[in-house]
């Protein structure tokens, strides 16, 4: 963020990166308008994607990481078509 030059922003962790986002947010929460978790993690020893693709092996059969990824990201969002607009818009 300094590098940046940004003093507040509004953050979104995925996954591991909801863990990074939580550490800015705990120390430095002056400077996180809105913290924003997708796929949170909080526990556990199997990573939400892995068990993702382990529930869904046999629909994800021949699918790159990128296939399977926008395959099961329905079950990450609740507006999946919202989620695509915003991507666009950020790229």
């Amino acid at each position: 963020m300094d590098l940046l030059k940004l003093d507040k922003v509004f953050l979104v962790g995925g996954s591991m990166g909801s863990y990074v986002a939580q550490g800015v947010a705990i120390t430095a929460p002056e400077r996180v308008e809105k913290l924003v978790l997708v796929t949170p993690k909080s526990n556990g020893r199997t990573s939400s994607m892995a068990r993702l693709f382990s529930e869904h092996a046999e629909e994800l059969k021949g699918m790159d990481t990128q296939a399977k990824v926008q395959h099961v990201s329905r079950f990450m969002f609740h507006n999946l078509s919202l989620v695509e607009k915003w991507m666009r818009h950020v790229q």
